[in-house]
C-alpha cells in the first residue's frame, strides 16, 4: 500500500518554499483551487518522511519534519497522512470486464480520488485545482466520508472532458490523519 504525507504551510513565499523543498529532496506543490485560493504544500513518501524526521537542521539536534519546516521559517497549517488502498481484481469470469474491489481502510477519515489532467485549467469543475509549479497539470477531485469506486468517477470525468484534456492517471486515497479538515471548507 502506497503511503504519503502532505504538509501545507501558510506562508506565501512560493519561490523560497520551492527551493527549500528541493534542497530537502521532497516534492513542492503550489496548489490553486477553483475558488482561486492558493496553498503551498509538499508531498512526501513514507520513506522520505522517515528519513526527514531524522533531519539535522544544522543545529546538531534531531527534529521532526514539521519542526524542520518551522525552523526554516514556514508555519504549518495542516499535516495529512494518506494511503492508497490496493485494488483487488475480483473478476470470476474471463470474458467479463474486470471488476475491482478496494477493501475499506480502518480508521479512514475520508476518501479521495484525484484525476490528473494535462491542458488548459477548467476551474468550473467541482473540486478542480492546479499546481502552479507545473503549468499545465491540473486535477479534479472527489471526496467523501466512506469508500467509493473511483473508476466510476473517472468514467464521468472522461465523458465530460477527456477529449479536450487527456487524463494522465488517477489516485484513490484514504486519509488517516488530517490536522485541519476545515482548510478546504470553501473548496467546491
Amino acid at each position: 500500500m502506497q503511503q504519503e504525507w502532505h504538509i501545507t504551510v501558510n506562508d506565501y513565499e512560493p519561490v523560497r518554499w520551492h527551493q527549500w523543498c528541493t534542497d530537502q529532496g521532497i516534492k513542492p506543490l503550489f496548489i490553486e483551487l477553483n475558488n482561486f485560493e492558493r496553498q503551498l504544500m509538499c508531498a512526501i513518501s513514507l520513506k522520505q518522511y522517515n528519513a526527514l524526521t531524522q533531519w539535522d537542521g544544522g543545529l546538531n539536534a534531531k527534529y521532526g519534519l514539521v519542526e524542520a519546516i518551522e525552523l526554516a521559517g514556514f508555519s504549518v497549517l495542516r499535516v495529512k497522512y494518506e494511503v492508497q488502498p490496493r485494488a483487488i481484481d475480483v473478476t470470476t469470469h474471463g470474458d467479463k470486464e474486470k471488476v475491482w474491489h478496494r477493501p475499506p481502510v480502518d480508521n479512514a477519515l475520508y476518501y479521495e480520488c484525484h484525476i490528473k489532467l494535462e491542458g488548459q485549467f477548467r476551474p468550473e469543475f467541482r473540486m478542480a485545482s492546479r499546481d502552479l509549479y507545473r503549468r499545465h497539470r491540473w486535477y479534479v477531485t472527489h471526496r467523501q466520508d466512506g469508500p467509493f469506486t473511483p473508476e466510476k468517477f473517472v468514467e464521468i470525468v472522461e465523458r465530460r472532458i477527456a477529449s479536450r484534456n487527456p487524463i494522465i492517471e488517477f489516485e484513490y486515497e484514504a486519509c488517516l490523519v488530517d490536522t485541519n479538515k476545515g482548510l478546504d471548507a470553501r473548496w467546491n
